[in-house]
Parts: structure tokens; sequence; C-alpha cells
């Protein structure tokens, strides 16, 4: 468990840390709750990124964190994933984020996201930064090849609470208003709900 993310503990989210909503460009190293560092880019056309040097796959620990950053008026968030370089440990992912966030704020990712490490050396080049007190761009396989196609995985987060934060945190519950035959589209988490409860259902604003 960590303080730098969201936690689930006996059933109930928790976190230390504020998350602030982000303008574009922007960039963030994100802890997954789960012993990895990963991180995440908004451009300046407002597309996200998700640079994970392990899988392809998000925590719900990072969705409530992406949402809270970049899902600020938004009743779904779309992250895009690049295949980018795997780390070859258990132990380089916090140099990777490092590494790609040194190129994203000098460079913007110009030429495409995905850049081939010499990782190696990626370890013995942090700690020249920190020793010299200032970070430089991390060492390249200038020989690796860029793949053509890309392998980019899509993942839409939705956010349908008021609250802002994502549906996967807790179970939804909706509205049980009608209009004619169809019932209301709007759905909260249900400990939102409580202070909205007539019985055992739930009414949003306009049904209420």
């Amino acid at each position: 468990e960590t303080t730098l993310a969201p936690v689930k503990v006996n059933g109930k989210w928790v976190s230390e840390t504020g998350f602030q909503s982000q303008e574009s460009p922007s960039v963030q190293i994100h802890h997954n709750g789960n012993a990895h560092w990963v991180l995440s880019l908004q451009t300046r056309d407002g597309n996200i990124y998700l640079l994970d040097s392990l899988s392809l796959n998000l925590t719900t620990s990072l969705e409530y964190q992406l949402t809270q950053i970049y899902g600020k008026d938004k009743k779904k968030l779309i992250i895009r994933i690049p295949d980018v370089q795997k780390q070859q440990n258990s132990i380089d992912c916090g140099l990777f984020a490092i590494a790609n966030a040194l190129e994203f704020c000098q460079t913007g990712f110009k030429g495409g996201t995905h850049i081939t490490y010499e990782q190696k050396y990626m370890r013995e080049h942090l700690i020249h930064c920190l020793e010299n007190g200032k970070f430089t761009h991390f060492p390249k396989n200038y020989f690796g090849k860029t793949p053509k196609n890309l392998k980019t995985k899509t993942h839409i987060i939705s956010i349908n609470c008021d609250c802002g934060k994502p549906d996967t945190i807790e179970d939804m519950v909706g509205c049980e208003g009608k209009t004619g035959r169809k019932m209301c589209d709007v759905w909260t988490h249900r400990s939102c709900a409580k202070k909205n409860m007539r019985g055992n259902s739930w009414f949003c604003e306009v049904h209420r």
C-alpha cells in the first residue's frame, strides 16, 4: 500500500494525495497502486497516452487518478496505451517513466512515442543526472527500429457519477425515474446515491 496512489482499504478507496486537473500539454508519473510506475501524458491536441514499460493494462487505481487529472467535465475518458519498449527486469519501471517524461517535456515526443532506450545504461545515467543537478536525455539505441505499425490499445473509462470518479471504483445505481416507458439513463456510485435515496430507490435531480 502507498499514499502515492489510491488504494482500497477495508472496502473503501483511500489516498492522501490530491490529484489536480491539468490542461494540455501535461505529463504525470503515476504509481499504479500495485508496486509499479507508469507515465501519462496529454498532448497539445488533447489526446491522452499511458506509457507502460511492463503491460498494456490499467488498474482501477490508475483509472481513479486519470479521471481526476484529465476527466474534468467529461463522461468518458479515452486512454491510448501504445506498446512501448518493455523493461528487461522487474525494477526499472521508474527509470522508463522518468526517461519518457523527460522526452515529452523537452521534445513533445516528436516522431512518435516508441523510443528504444539502452536499458543497461539508464540507471547509471539517472545517477549522473542527479549528481549534476540537471536532466539530460537518457541513452537511446539508435540502431533499434521503430515499428511501422505501432500497436496501441484503447481503453475507455466511463465517468457517469457527478463526483467525477470512474464507475469502476464501486457499484453503480441507476435513477428509477421514468419518462413514459423509458427509464432514466443517469447513474451514480452507490455511496454518492445515499443522500438522495427514497426507500431503496435513487432518483436524479430531474426525477427527485
